[in-house]
């Protein structure tokens, strides 16, 4: 195991399915789990976890029942609280990695503008929102993970968009060909259905 950084003897991390402090013997369990499923990268210095690893990238643990992110997890353990509505982002972009040497507190701006100085808005239109332009299969998603019960937060995080286009994809403002019916089961408004009709007598 690579030598690691002790962390603070009690952390609060902010996380997006969770708050709380963590003791130390909280905050060792979840590392010791983290660094058995992670590869270190001797040229970046990257911690690259390899075991549970989000559509977009993101490595994920499971603590106290809840799937947290783990650069989140990471920050909050080795460099102290992460403050409501701003975001842990990574100087060595490589999201998988958890190295806290490599992560800083941001807001969606300062994210979207590291982005943009390395080149890495491809996703992004001219005059477009900070949040960038999700396609169907990932709105398909997060619709089905808000019939879940998962909190806008969380997803936009996770999706690199503003917390108001879930908000706006939720309240069926933006995205209103994909539905959700009652099973739960998201598809395209063209693909549902249509009602049954009887055929008419001759």
């Amino acid at each position: 195991m690579a030598q690691i950084a002790r962390p603070h003897r009690r952390s609060r991390a902010v996380t997006e399915t969770c708050r709380g402090e963590f003791l130390m013997s909280d905050i060792l369990n979840w590392i010791e789990r983290a660094m058995v499923r992670t590869e270190i990268d001797r040229s970046s210095g990257c911690w690259l976890y390899n075991y549970d690893i989000s559509h977009n990238g993101y490595g994920r643990l499971d603590v106290d029942g809840k799937r947290v992110r783990i650069h989140r997890l990471s920050y909050g353990a080795f460099k102290g609280e992460i403050p409501e509505g701003v975001l842990v982002c990574h100087r060595c972009d490589v999201r998988n990695c958890w190295n806290p040497n490599h992560l800083f507190l941001g807001t969606p701006q300062d994210n979207f503008d590291d982005m943009v100085s390395k080149g890495r808005n491809i996703l992004y239109t001219p005059g477009s929102p900070i949040s960038p332009k999700l396609t169907e299969p990932q709105v398909l998603e997060i619709l089905s993970r808000i019939a879940s019960g998962e909190d806008n937060k969380s997803l936009a995080e996770e999706f690199g968009v503003a917390g108001s286009s879930i908000s706006k994809i939720r309240k069926g403002k933006t995205w209103k060909k994909l539905t959700v019916p009652s099973s739960g089961q998201v598809m395209s408004a063209e693909a549902c259905p249509p009602p049954h009709v009887s055929a008419p007598s001759i």
